[in-house]
């Protein structure tokens, strides 16, 4: 018999990061969780992905521990540091040590 409820939020947790590698059908037994309640919460992180990755770029990848700066985080770095370098400094960020 399957557990019935609100999914907990290590159960979430858990679907929203392995939708990707199990099938529905996988999770729900992993989980001992209806199929249903699983495929309603991994559309809701697929669309949670979604919305999040068009806001912003991702800027950096991760893999297995390593992460690794991508272009779009190179440019836009140089791009502020171009910036940053025709700016005055604040005179209220400066200290004088005599």
């Amino acid at each position: 018999m399957a557990k019935t409820g609100p999914l907990g939020d290590v159960e979430k947790f858990y679907i929203e990061n392995k939708y990707q590698e199990f099938t529905v059908e996988q999770l729900a037994k992993k989980l001992n969780r209806p199929k249903a309640t699983v495929e309603k919460h991994v559309e809701k992180a697929k669309e949670k992905r979604v919305h999040t990755q068009e806001e912003k770029p991702n800027l950096f990848a991760s893999h297995k521990g390593s992460t690794v700066m991508t272009q779009a985080a190179s440019e836009l770095g140089d791009e502020i540091r171009k910036r940053n370098r025709d700016k005055k400094p604040d005179s209220r960020c400066t200290t004088n040590i005599k």
